[in-house]
């Protein structure tokens, strides 16, 4: 099977559209078009939760990779609505039994602490989040995380950052605001904020 379909409604609104989406295609690419056929504004950044699990998706995967089935049901949120989206998950997935399926691909990661990167654009008063698990390993070595050995996680976060602030991010400037996060994570915080 090279296609699923798959419906998309906008975070907070009652319309949906349901489409047939190649499982190859970018979840960026989705992202891109879906507002616009939703009649959304195209100007906001959005990207996409999966209803099945309460997690945000990585924009650059594709479908495939996201492990998007067949009438799996994707949420459009926008950058402003990430925290809200996150928080009522979090309580239904709470107040709910967590059922075990063996169609659950997602392999669970012992013994990691999630970290969060925020980025505030000054200009138009928004911010960028980005999310990584650690390992114990990383946990003390967090730089190595963005080592020669992980140049994809490195290249997602410039991609992604660039994306947000609308210019190209120097390989010094992107140096500088990875030094930043592991300096904090080195010290313990969970979550670091920085303005542009």
């Amino acid at each position: 099977m090279n296609e699923v379909q798959v419906r998309f409604q906008k975070y907070k609104d009652i319309h949906s559209l349901s489409k047939l989406v190649p499982l190859d295609m970018s979840l960026n690419d989705a992202c891109n078009a879906i507002p616009a056929m939703l009649g959304l504004p195209d100007q906001n950044f959005y990207r996409f939760g999966l209803v099945k699990t309460g997690k945000i998706l990585d924009e650059y995967l594709t479908f495939r990779e996201a492990g998007i089935e067949q009438n799996d049901q994707l949420i459009l949120i926008s950058q402003e609505d990430f925290s809200d989206w996150e928080n009522q998950m979090k309580s239904q997935l709470d107040s709910s039994p967590i059922k075990s399926s063996s169609q659950d691909k997602t392999p669970e990661l012992s013994n990691s602490i999630s970290y969060k990167l925020i980025v505030k654009d000054s200009k138009n008063l928004l911010s960028w989040d980005y999310s990584i698990e650690l390992q114990d390993f990383y946990e003390n070595e967090p730089y190595e995380f963005f080592s020669k050995d992980n140049q994809q996680e490195r290249k997602k976060i410039g991609t992604s950052l660039k994306k947000f602030l609308n210019r190209e991010i120097s390989e010094s400037e992107l140096e500088k605001i990875l030094r930043s996060w592991c300096d904090d994570i080195n010290q313990g915080y969970r979550t670091t904020s920085l303005n542009k």
